[in-house]
């Protein structure tokens, strides 16, 4: 029996087996459905064992879509993406111990990331609310698993970055257009959540306007850089997808995310400025001025909200600027507290419910995340992990950096300052999100290495000795 007859034999087994146990569920609704998906996920592993690239890709399809895959009858939130995570990580697992995928060498920047998380479990057992630790290192390491994933399939492969890039911005561009048709109907068109009230394009379900307009911040900086390295003519097709993309952003409403995506992309065009070339130059004012013509005047009207931070007027229309003060408020007395080592790993939403740091009444009892990514590590992690948490920023910035370095043109250096914008900007957008535990944080980390590690391989080639 040939080895091919024996793997064909048993993918059609094991079809046959997950049909009649998936007939039996309606016999006997009583039996757990998971059960039943058993057969679907051996089928599923053995797929992902011989189309490794092709799952990765399907998974990391799923991150701005992750919202509308939400599964019924479950109690909180269970996704495809969790269904398919498992099946892609065990087979690159599988694929690690028969030699057929590789670990490569850990960058300085990840070995910071591996220290903060090792401190992260080994705080677990001390946190002032055990449970809420455990979850979210349990969420962390999977988001760093992701991001393990991610990597040593763009390192081993150059070529798996544009196909990467090209399953990234077409799920975003994808999500931005069920959002805006969400945004428009307050229905989603996956689940029963309805909203008919709902204006900011979140896709009509729970995720915030600002975790939608984040998720948006990669997928536009990489679409307009595949714009300006693509030489053909369906390079206006990049271009397209980067403007939907970017309406999306501008669909939310989200003044953080304008604050964040601006700077991020003005610091990095400051980077490159000696590259560009009149015609971009044209079209750079050519896209302020669509832009200012074109944005909606509800979300002109909430940017110019913002000088209740200049003014330090406090209004009731302003309350989410009153709860960000306090976030920092309660943050410090956390800190206070537990300076060296902080609170406990996703202790801070339980610890800003308790009235002995909390100090507005109506919260009490009441936990919040911080919105604030520096904030939740100092509070959680203490000084201890802000310094590993600020050594691993540093090294990602510094492989961006050096990956720019070399290019000679702007479309040489488009995909590096595309990443670096979006480092940039997710750095700004920690100002207003904790991010550890999004997906998309970790996916653009995972960008950095990969053109940290291009850069690293050209540097090679060019100087051999």
């Amino acid at each position: 029996m040939t080895l091919v007859f024996r793997n064909a034999l048993l993918f059609f087994a094991v079809m046959i087996g997950s049909l009649v146990i998936f007939a039996l569920g309606f016999a006997d609704p009583k039996l757990p459905i998971l059960l039943f998906g058993l057969p679907f996920g051996l089928v599923g592993l053995l797929v992902a064992l011989r189309y490794p690239d092709a799952a990765l890709l399907l998974l990391v399809f799923l991150i701005p879509l992750d919202f509308f895959g939400q599964l019924p009858n479950f109690s909180g939130s269970f996704s495809v993406f969790k269904l398919v995570f498992p099946l892609v990580l065990l087979s690159f697992i599988i694929s690690v111990t028969r030699g057929q995928a590789h670990l490569f060498t850990f960058s300085a920047s990840e070995k910071a990331v591996m220290w903060f998380c090792a401190l992260n479990i080994i705080l677990w057992p001390f946190a002032a609310n055990v449970p809420e630790a455990q979850t979210f290192i349990r969420k962390l390491i999977s988001m760093a698993l992701l991001y393990l994933l991610i990597t040593r399939h763009g390192i081993a492969d150059p070529t798996f970055r544009k196909r990467l890039t090209l399953v990234v911005v077409g799920s975003s561009a994808l999500s931005v257009v069920i959002g805006m048709f969400g945004s428009s109907t307050g229905q989603n068109l996956f689940w029963v959540f309805k909203d008919d009230d709902l204006a900011r394009s979140t896709g009509a379900s729970t995720v915030s306007p600002n975790d939608f307009a984040y998720m948006m911040f990669l997928p536009a900086f990489i679409a307009f850089a595949a714009f300006l390295e693509e030489p053909r003519a369906r390079r206006w097709l990049w271009l397209v997808a980067s403007g939907v993309i970017v309406g999306g952003v501008v669909m939310t409403y989200s003044r953080s995310a304008f604050l964040a995506f601006v700077a991020g992309g003005f610091v990095t065009l400051l980077m490159v400025w000696r590259k560009l070339e009149g015609v971009h130059w044209l079209a750079m004012i050519a896209g302020l001025l669509i832009g200012v013509v074109a944005m909606p005047a509800k979300y002109t009207e909430r940017l110019a909200s913002l000088e209740v931070l200049i003014n330090q007027r406090q209004t009731v229309q302003e309350l989410s600027l009153v709860r960000r003060a306090n976030y920092i408020t309660v943050g410090m007395r956390i800190f206070k507290d537990h300076p060296i080592l902080g609170a406990g790993p996703g202790n801070f939403a339980s610890l800003h419910a308790d009235p002995h740091y909390q100090g507005i009444p109506f919260l009490y009892n009441v936990p919040r995340m911080p919105h604030n990514l520096y904030l939740q590590v100092l509070t959680e992690t203490g000084l201890a992990g802000m310094a590993l948490f600020l050594g691993a920023t540093w090294f990602f910035l510094r492989d961006a950096r050096r990956a720019m370095r070399p290019a000679r043109n702007l479309a040489e250096v488009a995909f590096a300052a595309a990443v670096m914008a979006a480092l940039l900007s997710s750095l700004a957008m920690g100002l207003f999100l904790h991010l550890f535990i999004n997906k998309s944080f970790w996916l653009m980390l995972a960008y950095a290495r990969i053109s940290g590690a291009l850069a690293e391989k050209q540097e090679v080639e060019h100087d051999p000795a």
